[in-house]
């Protein structure tokens, strides 16, 4: 089952992430069902006649044999699952939003699927399509199943009318707006895009204006207990809403970094660990409950011992198997916390290995662990194959997988407690590769900080918040009494977690590493404890010592450095913004932030820093932040708080208002590691006035090429420009402007003649950047194209011998999803 389960599993993401062989595999099998039970007993028949034609000793027979069926078994399970893999691609792929819809405004009804997360300007919530009402689209859109919406409904007091409060179950007449499922694409960054995708979600967008509600949803427990919850204000109510009903809408920012940094975040993400606890909850109130109950009969026969009554009920209760009785109970609260967690993945893995084992108790039969969770990872992939691309699966199953080989490995003598120990120890070792891969950083205290509030989650933490969530739906006088104290716990444990990060070694520094050496450092981990014990053979000895080695290498492998005058420039996916990086051997610059949105979420924060850490770059030289538009200033008080930073630049100091920054002046120069850097403008003898034309302008030269960033500069400044800089010219130029008419004029495009332009500007943004006639006007120049809305983030070290040096991040990941789904392609020009 375990080696099935494994090839399954591989065929899956070989087929999303590495399709040569499984998309082939996938298309010879994708017949029917019988051609496939063909193909199976073809391969058992060729095994056989191969172990006949092997002319040996039995017992070499019988290895022989086990070994071809276990390679015919993993070969016909691998292609299953890339069959699985292309099927539901395929099914997600005739619903996904045409491109011919997308920014086009129809009529459709939806059922909400779930709990809708409330933001500052109204709803966020995933809608379930029932049907398009829009005759011209029907055709189009019939297949479009599930939607990702934002209702911005705002009344005079500032809230939403309590009348148009969207809730769970409700059907509703909305008229959209949508586009394709998109998001930034960067190394080191969260991809919205896969996000959506792992979700079933087609589509995204927003409401237009009517909203009319058809029928409401069943008030169902968890619904009710969100409602009851969000009444109460503090941390304490939220924290129990993220705990039992995974929302996590309302918990303070800052205490959820606080988790992450200390290497806890998974006690916020309701997973296996929640589950267990649940159904441990259940079978200690059943064999309480059964203790009780005997307690109680035992008085009574002492003081009724002729009570007919009493007599029964003890051979009755004589007569139960409390063991059978105890997994039962344990199995129902499992079902009912998953229930009211909306039966997440973890959830899901964790209910589908429990109930094995409650069926083998319920059986008087053995499990082995290993084949319930090999089980439960081929049944949650056959409901939801597209859950690969979700990091919960990738770390749920890991977590398990690595508890069960920890605890196998040791001794059996050891007490409980010592087994806890040192598993608490290993485990976030042995999942630093993963989350370092998934989330580009690893908590070096993660083990001393899992030891202390594991066990505080599962004795204190998760039934106070239980506790709460159930009085706050049917006593919330008790809830208001109870909720101070609460919150001064909580209070309490955000500043001992924000203390633990703040110490030198609570975070990994180390840059991100790739899915290569993630599975190489696993793999090696693996090797080492399962032959963690002294061996009396000294080769063994040295191999364990070796494949230390090679994972420390792994560990400590930094990106290869850059040569002595040379340099190279990342432009960041940050949407209608801009962020740039220039790299030399020894230093960084940093050009603009990227936007920032009334709702809080910003650029800078999300994109930079995540790909200044995936880079391995731990201080910034110099920041220079063009002007002060918030799609260029981003966060910038955050950002200087949570990155070093050596010297701020700004073309508009006032309007910024930072501390110890500097102002940009044309004439400014200076140099690291044989590159020249010199600012051009904003020069304040020729122009003063404040906005898009005090725009710090950056020319970056060295013997591999000129780079020319340009900030949001419009022709008023270009002439300015050329006029001061007659020869000025560039091989990469960023385009002004993001590509407005207002800039890029026929003469600037004439003089500096670029190879290559990069367009700065969001997908499908309302602004229509950059305008065509801009884009005609350097292609017709001459001048390659590139923007990234469509490449994610762009990077060019210097001109090849064939080609112009750029790599486009989302074209050079190769994933065949994206390629085939087409998601990112061809709309930007």
């Amino acid at each position: 089952m375990l080696i099935a389960a494994m090839a399954f599993f591989l065929g899956l993401c070989s087929y999303f992430w590495w399709p040569v062989t499984a998309s082939a595999l996938a298309r010879s099998l994708q017949l029917s069902g019988s051609t496939l039970w063909a193909a199976s007993v073809v391969v058992l028949l060729t095994t056989v006649l191969l172990v006949i034609r092997l002319q040996q000793s039995p017992r070499q027979l019988i290895a022989r044999w086990r070994l071809l069926r276990s390679v015919s078994v993993f070969l016909l399970a691998f292609g299953v699952g890339a069959v699985v893999a292309d099927n539901a691609l395929s099914r997600y792929q005739s619903g996904l939003l045409p491109q011919a819809w997308e920014q086009r405004d129809f009529l459709l009804q939806g059922r909400i699927s779930d709990i809708p997360q409330k933001t500052e300007f109204g709803y966020r919530f995933s809608l379930d399509v029932i049907s398009v009402d829009s005759k011209s689209a029907q055709a189009a859109l019939n297949d479009l199943k599930r939607i990702r919406l934002n209702w911005y409904r705002r009344s005079r007091d500032g809230q939403p009318p309590s009348q148009a409060r969207p809730r769970a179950g409700d059907v509703w007449q909305f008229r959209v707006r949508l586009k394709r499922p998109h998001g930034f694409l960067n190394p080191g960054g969260f991809d919205y895009q896969r996000w959506l995708v792992s979700k079933g979600i087609q589509g995204k967008g927003y409401i237009r204006g009517e909203a009319r509600r058809l029928e409401a949803g069943g008030r169902g427990v968890r619904e009710r207990l969100w409602h009851s919850l969000s009444a109460f204000e503090g941390q304490a109510a939220a924290l129990s809403a993220a705990l039992v009903l995974g929302v996590r809408d309302r918990l303070d920012e800052d205490l959820q970094q606080a988790f992450i940094d200390t290497g806890t975040a998974h006690l916020l993400a309701i997973s296996g660990l929640h589950v267990g606890m649940a159904a441990a909850m259940g079978f200690w109130l059943a064999k309480s409950a059964l203790y009780m109950a005997i307690g109680g009969l035992t008085l009574a026969r002492r003081r009724y011992p002729e009570s007919k009554v009493v007599q029964r009920l003890s051979l009755s209760l004589a007569g139960v198997s409390p063991i059978v009785g105890y997994w039962l109970i344990a199995w129902l609260s499992a079902a009912a916390y998953a229930s009211l967690a909306a039966w997440t993945l973890p959830t899901q893995r964790a209910f589908v290995m429990l109930s094995l084992l409650v069926l083998a108790q319920c059986l008087r039969r053995s499990a082995s662990s290993l084949n319930a969770w090999a089980a439960a990872l081929v049944a949650l992939l056959l409901l939801q194959p597209m859950s690969v691309f979700s990091a919960g699966l990738w770390l749920s199953f890991a977590a398990v997988a690595w508890i069960l080989i920890i605890l196998s490995r040791l001794p059996r003598h050891w007490p409980r407690w010592q087994k806890t120990l040192a598993m608490q120890c290993v485990l976030p070792l042995c999942l630093w590769p993963i989350t370092q891969l998934w989330f580009g950083q690893g908590a070096v205290l993660g083990a001393l900080s899992n030891i202390v509030l594991i066990p505080l989650t599962a004795l204190l933490i998760l039934p106070l918040a239980c506790l709460i969530g159930l009085l706050s739906w049917l006593w919330p006088a008790a809830t208001q009494a109870i909720l101070p104290l609460a919150d001064e716990g909580v209070r309490a444990l955000h500043g001992a977690m924000a203390w633990v990060a703040d110490q030198p070694l609570a975070q990994a520094s180390q840059a991100a590493i790739h899915w290569q050496q993630a599975a190489l450092l696993s793999a090696l981990l693996f090797f080492v404890l399962w032959h963690w014990r002294p061996l009396a053979r000294s080769w063994t000895v040295a191999i364990r010592f070796l494949a230390l080695l090679a994972g420390l290498a792994v560990l400590l492998e930094q990106p290869p450095s850059l040569e002595q005058g040379h340099y190279r420039v990342s432009q960041l996916d940050v949407g209608q913004g801009l962020a740039t990086v220039v790299t030399t051997r020894h230093h960084t610059l940093v050009f603009d932030l990227g936007p920032r949105f009334p709702s809080g979420f910003n650029t800078a924060e999300a994109v930079v820093q995540p790909w200044l850490k995936h880079e391995g770059i731990g201080r910034v030289d110099r920041l220079i932040v063009s002007h002060g538009d918030s799609d260029h200033s981003g966060a910038l008080k955050p950002f200087l708080e949570g990155v070093a930073v050596s010297a701020v630049y700004s073309g508009e100091v006032e309007r910024l208002g930072a501390a110890r920054m500097k102002r940009c002046r044309a004439g400014q120069r200076w140099q690291w590691d044989g590159v020249h850097f010199e600012v051009l403008w904003p020069n304040p003898e020729r122009f003063a006035r404040a906005g898009n034309n005090r725009s710090c302008v950056l020319r970056v030269q060295s013997p591999q090429g000129v780079s020319l960033i340009t900030g949001d500069i419009e022709s008023t400044v270009e002439r300015q420009l050329l006029q001061q800089y007659p020869q000025l010219q560039a091989d990469l130029l960023l385009v002004p402007h993001h590509g407005s008419e207002s800039s890029s004029s026929e003469r600037w495009v004439e003089a500096i003649r670029p190879r290559v332009a990069w367009f700065s500007a969001g997908y499908l943004n309302r602004f229509g950047l950059p305008a065509p006639s801009v884009v005609a006007r350097y292609r017709k120049q001459g001048s390659r194209v590139f923007s990234s809305a469509v490449c994610g983030e762009l990077r060019w070290s210097g001109f090849k011998s064939h080609d112009v040096g750029v790599r486009c991040y989302r074209q050079s990941q190769g994933q065949h999803w994206r390629q085939r789904l087409g998601l990112g392609v061809g709309s930007a020009f």
